[in-house]
């Protein structure tokens, strides 16, 4: 017979003026409490994502906020050298990648051990919005508002 630990489900929301809002409980139990809530960005927060302890918010005030579920804080947020454009998605490879969508067609890939963009490539001729990778990591899907499937 094997057992397994219940671990804390959380339930984050981003909204329209820049606030995440989480929810956390602990299956399998349907109850949830509030865990934390601030202002993240300047602009709408547009995509979440979650691996770990990193919990990521795209917006479109051009950065990606880092957060820290377990300790509820923020580590700060990640920008384009050039400032780059509104983030419209993200996606993790296991907790040692992110990959990072804009409205101007980039496709970046950040390490997040110490948050260093390692590439960035325009892919698109218009908005990036939605990425899929796969789970060996050699392979990712984009789709974008020029209706173009790109690996």
């Amino acid at each position: 017979m094997e057992t397994h630990s219940c671990e804390t489900l959380h339930v984050v929301a981003g909204s329209y003026d820049g606030h995440l809002v989480g929810y956390q409980g602990a299956p399998p139990s349907s109850e949830l409490s509030p865990a934390f809530a601030f202002g993240a960005h300047a602009g709408c927060v547009r995509h979440l994502a979650v691996a770990g302890p990193h919990l990521v918010s795209a917006s479109t005030d051009n950065t990606v906020g880092v957060h820290h579920l377990r300790k509820k804080r923020t580590y700060g947020n990640l920008t384009q050298e050039d400032g780059g454009r509104a983030v419209n998605c993200v996606a993790f490879f296991a907790t040692t990648h992110l990959l990072v969508g804009t409205d101007d067609g980039d496709i970046s890939v950040w390490r997040t051990t110490d948050w260093e963009c390692l590439l960035r490539m325009k892919q698109h001729r218009a908005p990036v919005n939605h990425l899929s990778i796969h789970p060996s990591g050699k392979l990712a899907l984009s789709v974008a508002a020029d209706s173009k499937l790109m690996l």
